[in-house]
């Protein structure tokens, strides 16, 4: 036990520590204000800049606190308007991009699967990706049945045949391609559901003239897109259409050959814009799907050539606010 006589121990600041422990900490420290101060200064000294895979306005600015209520939101809309314009933002994004979806394989939105091969999905569970978290689906197939009887209904009374065509999910088209644990856990079928409950509506379904056509057809549905291509599109109008012949004997669907296809490069990519890719990679993708040259003679020069007569079309790759 020390005595009055004996130097008080010293405190673990004043002593001195290992090197390694002390540049560690030094560096922790660094790190941390770096990572404090970086952001504020882009904020305070530096425009704000944003991806254009974003899609979206910049957050407005929060409300001066004048009343209880502006005050009461301040905070979430403080916190959104500087997470917009913080400094460097579009570069730290862009690096969470390179290291998630492309090293990684990991998507950065809730919206999007990413499958095998190149493939991109459209999440069809909810964001949390867990089934028993979304709302109960006899609830929302009540509600549709209701509601696609009240159209038919109120149509009925003007006279007018009322037919739906449901577009189905490119992911119970290519089911193979999806993620393995998707694969394990598939989507309920609700569509089947929705045509049980609403017997008297006449509901198309065109998914196994689909399933059919993509035996012997390639490109139903663009890789990095929700959508189907126009040859696709055509499979489900073609299958609508025998509906309807059969329906009014005077109606007559249009072949193929009565259509003027010509290249559209000017795809929407929803699926990898919302991964971050760039407007000129989805177009790239989309010209390279319209393009039937070899990817051997493909060149640049020969694909500028194809897009150059649709280049006003590429304005739909913009940031845009819709309602």
């Amino acid at each position: 036990m020390p005595t009055l006589l004996e130097p008080p121990a010293k405190s673990l600041l004043s002593t001195g520590l290992p090197t390694a422990s002390r540049m560690t900490n030094y560096l922790t420290l660094g790190i941390f204000g770096l990572f404090m101060t970086v952001p504020l200064a882009g904020f305070l000294f530096r425009p704000g800049d944003q991806l254009t895979s974003e899609n979206r306005s910049l957050k407005p600015a929060p409300y001066l606190p004048t009343a209880k209520w502006k005050i009461q939101v301040f905070p979430a809309m403080f916190d959104a308007y500087f997470g917009d314009r913080v400094g460097y933002r579009a570069e730290l994004l862009g690096m969470r991009q390179k290291v998630l979806v492309e090293a990684l394989g990991d998507s950065i939105a809730d919206n999007t699967w990413i499958g095998r091969d190149g493939w991109l999905f459209m999440n069809c569970i909810g964001p949390s990706g867990h089934e028993a978290l979304q709302p109960d689906p006899e609830v929302q197939l009540r509600a549709w049945a209701e509601a696609l009887e009240e159209r038919r209904k109120w149509l009925a009374d003007r006279g007018i045949r009322y037919v739906v065509m449901v577009a189905p999910e490119k992911s119970s088209v290519y089911p193979e391609h999806l993620p393995t644990w998707v694969q394990r856990h598939p989507p309920p079928n609700l569509l089947a559901g929705l045509i049980a409950r609403a017997p008297v509506v006449e509901i198309v379904d065109p998914l196994p003239a689909i399933l059919t056509a993509k035996t012997t057809t390639p490109d139903l549905y663009y890789r990095n897109d929700s959508h189907w291509t126009a040859v696709g599109a055509y499979v489900a109008y073609r299958e609508l259409g025998q509906v309807l012949e059969r329906k009014w004997p005077a109606y007559r669907y249009k072949q193929p050959e009565e259509f003027d296809l010509v290249p559209w490069p000017a795809g929407e990519c929803d699926l990898a814009r919302a991964l971050g890719r760039s407007p000129e990679e989805c177009v790239q993708q989309v010209i390279e799907y319209n393009d039937r040259t070899p990817p051997a003679e493909r060149s640049p020069e020969a694909l500028a050539a194809i897009m150059e007569p649709h280049a006003d079309r590429l304005r739909n790759l913009e940031p845009r606010l819709t309602e």
